[in-house]
């Protein structure tokens, strides 16, 4: 009859390596995660809630166009088709930067966040001649709401990740610099 393994056989040390090695020896700089829970689970309801705002904001486009001047019209328009154009490159650009860490994504995310996003949905539900209506006032409270905590996390996720990339690179700026050394000294050695 064969004997059973033990709890101290090698076996399971193979088979569960973490019940002998603490969690510290397997994360080593290279394989830290810096990518933002908070920033995700941020972009991801923007990702649901995406497709409403854009259900709402055409069908209250077309309710109240007959009532704007045809400058509004025209802004109107121009700003809906920007934002949806650049919510689809950001919330990409967001996703690809976050699980991915990496910095030139990310970054592009947040000044598309600041520099057009921001203004674009202030613009929407503070302006008086677009006349926003209450559904209006709700989705874009929303998406601003949900734009801030993007930019908030995001900005925390960009300096993490970017310190981590910088130190990544100075380490293997320095492991290089070691090799370097050790090999000229076996040469001089030899």
């Amino acid at each position: 009859m064969a004997d059973l393994p033990n709890d101290n056989h090698p076996t399971t040390v193979n088979r569960f390596p973490s019940r002998e090695q603490p969690i510290q020896d397997f994360i080593s700089l290279g394989h830290e995660i810096t990518s933002c829970l908070p920033l995700q689970m941020s972009l991801y309801l923007n990702v649901i809630f995406f497709p409403f705002w854009i259900l709402i904001s055409t069908v209250m486009l077309y309710l109240k166009y007959e009532y704007l001047t045809t400058i509004h019209k025209f802004i109107l328009i121009l700003i809906i088709v920007c934002l949806t154009i650049n919510e689809i490159v950001r919330l990409y650009l967001g996703y690809l930067g976050n699980l991915s860490e990496k910095v030139p994504e990310l970054a592009g995310f947040w000044v598309l966040s600041v520099v057009l996003q921001l203004p674009l949905h202030f613009l929407l539900l503070f302006s008086p001649p677009i006349w926003p209506f209450p559904a209006e006032t709700a989705v874009e409270s929303v998406m601003l709401a949900l734009l801030f905590s993007q930019l908030s996390t995001g900005f925390f996720a960009l300096r993490k990740s970017a310190r981590y990339q910088a130190r990544r690179y100075h380490l293997t700026q320095v492991r290089k610099n070691m090799s370097m050394e050790q090999v000229e000294t076996k040469q001089r050695h030899s």
